[in-house]
């Protein structure tokens, strides 16, 4: 019988995985929509999951980062956030992510 542990991550270690997810889900909507490679739509459903599907003990990434930094970004399925993130948001994020993102 195998017991999962969870592993705790570091805040750069979490912020580093939501910027290779968000930048492989990138390249699957170029492949999938503009390319129309529709094999990339399964693993564009798989980074959806990884970043903010709910279920059981799964902790989506990029939620578990919003509660984390109290960052509140709209999500939805239909097109771009009804409202732009405003400006304090955008500079914390910038803060938290500049060793990464540089």
């Amino acid at each position: 019988m195998y017991i999962l542990v969870r592993i705790p991550r570091s805040d750069y270690d979490l912020l580093k995985s939501l910027q290779d997810q968000v930048k492989l889900l990138k390249k699957y909507y170029v492949e999938a929509f503009q390319k129309d490679d529709l094999v990339y739509l399964g693993e564009i459903a798989g980074k959806l999951r990884v970043l903010i599907h709910e279920k059981g003990s799964n902790t989506p990434l990029l939620l578990s980062l919003m509660d984390k930094f109290q960052i509140e970004i709209p999500i939805t399925l239909d097109g771009p956030p009804i409202e732009p993130l405003r400006v304090n948001q955008v500079q914390e994020i910038k803060f938290h992510c500049e060793d990464i993102w540089t």
